[in-house]
């Protein structure tokens, strides 16, 4: 079976993606660049920022196609994307009203769906 960075080389990407071993040894083997990226950074995580988070995550029923669920553009993704969205929102000091419109578009953004290969 051909690893996920093999099938993108090749332009053959099927309709629903998942991780794969050798592909996410390609990424550990294949860091991107962060040397110009400071390590300083002065936000604190704190668990009521993990409990808002958490009440953001949708419910797998919301998904238009249930193979999308644990596919790259799945719940992981998007917990991924509400984690970075409020870690930079805070960063920005970003008032709560947009906060929230962040998160609730950061929670729905890949819901519909319908394959990993393309947007809309």
């Amino acid at each position: 079976m051909k690893s996920l960075v093999q099938l993108a080389q090749e332009k053959s990407l099927p309709s629903h993606q998942y991780m794969d071993e050798r592909t996410l040894q390609w990424i550990k083997d294949n860091p991107p660049d962060i040397s110009k990226v400071s390590s300083q950074s002065n936000i604190s995580f704190i668990k009521e920022d993990a409990d808002i988070i958490k009440s953001f995550i949708p419910n797998p029923q919301w998904f238009s196609e249930p193979k999308t669920i644990d596919s790259i553009h799945g719940i992981r993704h998007i917990i991924r994307c509400l984690i970075y969205g409020f870690i930079l929102a805070k960063r920005l000091s970003v008032s709560d009203k947009p906060l929230l419109e962040l998160l609730v578009a950061t929670s729905l953004h890949d819901t519909r769906r319908q394959n990993d290969k393309k947007e809309g």
